[in-house]
């Protein structure tokens, strides 16, 4: 009797899996769902993004739900790791994925979830245990359709953590591959990115033009052209600057036989702001050194109808707040991100003793340390 009833226990939580499983399998497919337009659906702008902030609501809902369930989970656990990734969750995702390729060994999904693996573990700037797992894949399973994708998030790791011949070299392996993959065909801009972001300019200018000869023009491929371009041009005198905030006024000429940082950046953008206490901190590192930094923004609240004093006292607000000690300037129009070629911001400068451009860097740091320490060393060059 006692035999019957264990086994009847087990037969009870070995369907309740089942179950578990089935549904959030389902949930998760009703979800995706919400962002599949019907064929020759065409939304308008509102009515597409009314379609996106329902689906990121109704994802994060999704996961609230469904994380405490975990443990009730067994193939289901890619499916909520995947739903974890996707509300940019990573270090929730790591142990769903996990916790599925040790339970599934077998599971025709297992590849895609070491992958997934792979990925959290890059999004968590964990870079390590990303070329870890990444490598393992690639060991275990060399004649994978996937293969290029993990050589490809394999190269980024392997970039995070300093060793750019290795990255280069597998980014150069990816592009070659005949891959259909869409980063098959940025594996080439990545390592041309790489190149210059490690002051090999000439190298990948070559790069650049061999691209372009093979693919045509691009916007992206003539915008890296012109930030390559920029590079031992004189840097553009600052114009129109209003108001200086954490210290007198000063321009470009004033730290001639200094090298000096500008960063273009407006302070409501999480990224300028995680940017601005990231240079901060290399302003720390270089002091007394041969450098300074000063930021350049305009005033963006609700286009310019916060009356400018109250967008003054905002931003100096701002700067107190994540203790931004150099000095900021407050332009009055958008004539120095014109000239400069500001496409994005954060947008940073490093402009050598002579006065000329010695780097240029389009975006933040946030999720991109190796970007930051190649803005140090950039700086480090140059000084």
């Amino acid at each position: 009797m006692r035999t019957l009833t264990f086994l009847l226990l087990i037969a009870s939580f070995t369907i309740g899996q089942t179950r578990a499983d089935d549904r959030i399998q389902d949930d998760f497919e009703n979800l995706m769902a919400l962002m599949r337009a019907d064929d020759g659906e065409q939304l308008s702008e509102d009515a597409a993004k009314a379609r996106a902030t329902r689906f990121r609501t109704d994802l994060f809902a999704f996961v609230g739900e469904w994380q405490p369930k975990a443990g009730a989970l067994v193939e289901g656990r890619f499916v909520l790791g995947r739903a974890c990734a996707l509300a940019g969750k990573p270090a929730d995702a790591i142990p769903h994925f996990r916790a599925f390729i040790e339970k599934n060994p077998e599971s025709p999904d297992v590849e895609e979830a070491t992958i997934s693996l792979g990925t959290a573990y890059l999004d968590s700037r964990d870079w390590g245990n990303a070329a870890r797992v990444l490598s393992s894949l690639l060991a275990s399973g060399s004649d994978s359709e996937r293969k290029a994708v993990v050589q490809y998030y394999l190269a980024i790791a392997q970039h995070q953590q300093g060793a750019l011949k290795e990255s280069i070299a597998l980014l150069d392996t990816v592009a070659s591959s005949g891959d259909e993959s869409p980063l098959v065909a940025d594996a080439s801009i990545k390592a041309i990115e790489f190149l210059r972001d490690a002051g090999r300019v000439t190298e990948a200018g070559e790069r650049l033009t061999r691209l372009k000869s093979a693919h045509g023009d691009s916007r992206y491929l003539e915008m890296l052209e012109e930030q390559l371009g920029w590079l031992g041009k004189p840097a553009p005198e600052l114009n129109g600057v209003g108001r200086w905030l954490n210290g007198p006024p000063t321009s470009i000429s004033a730290h001639n036989g200094k090298v000096l940082v500008v960063v273009f950046f407006a302070d409501k953008y999480e990224p300028c702001q995680f940017e601005l206490k990231a240079l901060e901190g290399v302003s720390k590192q270089l002091s007394g050194g041969g450098a300074s930094i000063i930021g350049l923004t305009k005033f963006y609240r609700s286009l310019d109808k916060t009356p400018a004093e109250v967008q003054a006292k905002n931003l100096d607000a701002f700067l107190d707040k994540h203790g931004v000690t150099f000095p900021v300037g407050i332009a009055k129009d958008f004539s120095n991100l014109k000239a400069y070629g500001v496409r994005g911001i954060p947008h940073t400068v490093v402009i050598d003793k002579s006065g000329n451009v010695a780097y240029v860097k389009t975006g933040s740091s946030q999720r991109n340390q190796r970007a930051l320490a190649d803005l140090v060393a950039a700086i480090r060059r140059a000084m």
